[in-house]
């Protein structure tokens, strides 16, 4: 309520604010929800940072929170306009949730870190992800964090052969960073992704990419992929 605009019946403060962290707390979806509410009125609108890490956001809140980010072509409010960094690791947010931020990602073009980390994502939520991203979405984007030696999500192969397909097609030009650790991929997804990116521009940036097997995770040196601009990470355990 404080941060809501006066216009709105709120007090309008931190109007020159860019960095909030609310991370490690207990708010759930009827918070993030209320919160949401005050960016769509207009509050936070320098907000760059924007940090949710481990709370217990549902797909309740993710989705209250990115109809407020949609614009308002599309039914939402446009809040958030310039933020390049959002940290939703260790909630509660699956397939629903994923899909309800997918269809907003098209507002977010300035964003260049996401954070989805430790979550409930499946292949329904990435597949939809991968849809947006292949046609544009985020085309700032230069890390994209799925998972983490602190937990990943329960995307499988049809997600990750979805991811692929979009990378096949240039989707997430600006990426540096990709980090698949702790879901649900085998090799036969690992050698779509390679399929998807050999003789084309896809992740032509040189990025770090680490991804977890069905057999394990390397802790070899990283090999070149077929294209030598992005060292890539996988394979057996020895």
């Amino acid at each position: 309520q404080a941060i809501k605009p006066v216009s709105e019946g709120g007090s309008g403060a931190l109007p020159q604010c860019t960095y909030l962290e609310l991370g490690s707390n207990q708010i759930g979806d009827e918070g993030i929800t209320a919160l949401a509410s005050a960016c769509a009125s207009g509050a936070l609108p320098k907000l760059r940072d924007f940090f949710l890490q481990r709370n217990k956001i549902g797909n309740a809140g993710i989705t209250a929170l990115v109809q407020a980010i949609k614009p308002v072509s599309e039914g939402g409010s446009g809040a958030l306009p310039q933020c390049t960094k959002l940290q939703l690791a260790g909630n509660q947010i699956g397939d629903a949730g994923m899909v309800a931020l997918a269809g907003a990602m098209g507002a977010m073009a300035n964003l260049q870190r996401l954070y989805l980390n430790s979550n409930q994502i499946g292949d329904a939520g990435m597949v939809k992800f991968a849809e947006a991203i292949g046609k544009g979405a985020l085309p700032n984007l230069e890390k994209l964090i799925i998972g983490s030696v602190m937990g990943g999500n329960n995307i499988g192969d049809q997600g990750m052969v979805a991811l692929a397909e979009a990378f096949g097609k240039g989707a997430l030009p600006q990426l540096h960073e990709l980090n698949l650790y702790r879901n649900k991929i085998s090799d036969a997804a690992c050698t779509a992704l390679a399929d998807a990116i050999k003789g084309t521009n896809a992740l032509n940036t040189p990025v770090r990419a680490i991804t977890r097997t069905a057999a394990g995770v390397s802790r070899r040196k990283p090999r070149p992929c077929p294209r030598p601009a992005w060292p890539y990470r996988l394979g057996a355990r020895q």
